[in-house]
């Protein structure tokens, strides 16, 4: 991939997010990054100017559990950005305690269908890319998430069983994606671990 392409990431501001795009930075990507908390995004965006000042860093503020806010940044991102090679699906959401948007438990909104819905209304420009990857970071959680627990009230569903089916459904989009992209798309899942973050 050749720097000053377009790199855009969710949850940019911390851990996995803010050391991919720090390193992508330094090799002279441009970088759009999707965060929940604006300032916390406008404060990654300056580290990332001040790792390379020659690149181009912009921030967009979304709620991954807001359908309709995810609607408005798409379009004004694919406004902007009508080419996008790298999309990292990366934000994650560990719930405080359990709770329900209708019948779908929060994490599974925040954590994957946010994320489908992103991938699905950014493709137009990842479709104009010679060589776009769509990343979607999962957990080796994975392997606890049951299928049959999703889009359903859980009775006494656990914390971390929220998060592990989100995680497998993470897994699940990625396969049934690849099934459906054309030859310049490609996309993977990848289990995260966090790595040191060069000075």
């Amino acid at each position: 991939m050749t720097p000053g392409k377009v790199v855009l990431i969710t949850g940019a501001n911390a851990g996995i997010g803010l050391a991919t795009s720090k390193i992508l930075a330094a090799k002279g990507y441009d970088i759009v990054i999707l965060c929940r908390d604006k300032s916390k995004g406008e404060q990654t965006v300056a580290e990332l100017l001040k790792v390379n000042p020659g690149i181009r860093a912009e921030n967009y503020t979304a709620d991954l559990s807001d359908l309709a806010a995810i609607q408005k940044v798409a379009r004004d991102i694919t406004t902007k950005y009508p080419v996008i090679d790298r999309l990292v699906n990366n934000a994650g959401y560990y719930p405080g305690v359990i709770e329900y948007k209708g019948e779908i438990e929060k994490t599974l909104f925040s954590a994957h269908l946010g994320h489908m819905l992103l991938t699905s209304l950014l493709m137009p420009s990842l479709k104009n890319s010679t060589e776009a990857r769509v990343i979607n970071v999962s957990s080796a959680l994975h392997n606890q998430g049951k299928i049959d627990r999703f889009f359903k009230r859980v009775k006494g569903q656990s914390l971390v069983e929220a998060y592990a089916d989100s995680k497998l459904a993470n897994i699940l989009f990625t396969m049934g994606l690849a099934k459906q992209l054309p030859e310049n798309v490609v996309t993977y899942s990848l289990q995260g671990v966090v790595l040191p973050i060069p000075s």
